[in-house]
């Protein structure tokens, strides 16, 4: 048994559904890079992720999950939103529709961007001439019923099924990579079991930024490092292990607060050996993490989630 995406709630396998009806399969998402620093005007990488999907069905209408798509209905017909089919959707409401998942609730994977591109893949209207920027905002005022706001980025990267570089400019482009480097590191997905509050942990770094001296270290020392992991991670292996290095140490130092002692442990002993480096994985405070390790001999520990990037 696989988790509702919404409620938590136990649901049939992807696929053997027999009212499953022909709705698309939808990644979730890994943000590679960008935690924080897109909110200000840093680059962002971020890729799709097939080891947690979702899927549209029909036939549960006892689920929280088709409740909470009635109101994301109702809120959107609020909103005046124009580029879903409404008819259509209030048919299939009718007939039970929910979203079957096993993509983590509330753990930054994109439990609320797969259903927002599963929405617009199946009831979208008048979205195929829309440029992937217009795109994205549409996606965002779609998602902004989870979050409040939202930037579009995550959706669309569910809804294109593509790894997505967002630039400083907020232009978006697919990534490719030039790198035939022999240390391609392994990048892997750390499961804490916490549960996180990702507004929670936003609001105590916005606080943060309120104090002069840290914003300054942060715009002028942290969001380059982003920036340029992400270059090099595309271009140069051999240049971004040791920019890695230093992102993760900074991340340490900046959000050590909203990690757990067992994280803190496990991010320590990965600088201190180099045997891999952590960082975060969305806003932390629980969650997932990612680690990098550029060791052959690296043996990963129980119950991380080895993940390929590639084209």
């Amino acid at each position: 048994m696989y988790t509702d995406v919404i409620s938590g709630q136990s649901s049939d396998i992807l696929g053997t559904s027999p009212k499953s009806g022909n709705f698309q399969t939808i990644p979730g998402k890994v943000l590679l890079f960008g935690e924080y620093s897109i909110l200000y005007a840093s680059k962002a990488l971020v890729m799709p992720y097939h080891g947690f999907v979702g899927r549209f069905e029909l036939g549960g209408d006892q689920t929280k999950s088709h409740e909470t798509i009635k109101l994301l209905v109702e809120y959107l017909k609020d909103k005046n939103f124009c580029h879903l089919d409404f008819d259509k959707l209030d048919k299939d409401l009718r007939d039970g529709l929910y979203f079957n998942s096993k993509i983590p609730i509330g753990q930054g994977m994109g439990s609320s961007g797969a259903i927002t591109a599963a929405l617009m893949k199946s009831y979208g209207k008048d979205i195929h001439s829309l440029s992937h920027g217009e795109l994205k905002k549409q996606l965002g005022a779609v998602e902004s019923f989870f979050h409040g706001t939202s930037s579009g980025f995550d959706p669309l990267v569910c809804y294109l099924d593509d790894i997505l570089l967002n630039l400083n400019d907020g232009e978006i482009r697919p990534v490719q990579f030039n790198t035939n480097s022999k240390i391609k590191p392994k990048i892997y997905l750390i499961s804490t079991g916490e549960k996180r509050n990702g507004r929670k942990v936003i609001s105590k770094f916005m606080t943060k930024m309120s104090d002069p001296g840290f914003k300054k270290n942060y715009n002028e020392h942290y969001i380059p490092l982003n920036d340029k992991c992400i270059s090099e991670f595309q271009t140069n292996y051999v240049a971004f292990k040791d920019s890695l290095k230093e992102l993760s140490q900074q991340q340490l130092d900046l959000f050590l607060d909203t990690m757990s002692l067992e994280v803190q442990l496990m991010w320590k002993t990965g600088l201190s050996s180099e045997d891999y480096f952590m960082k975060l994985c969305g806003a932390g405070g629980g969650g997932f993490y990612l680690a990098f390790s550029f060791k052959d001999t690296f043996k990963a520990p129980q119950g991380w989630i080895q993940i390929e990037v590639s084209k």
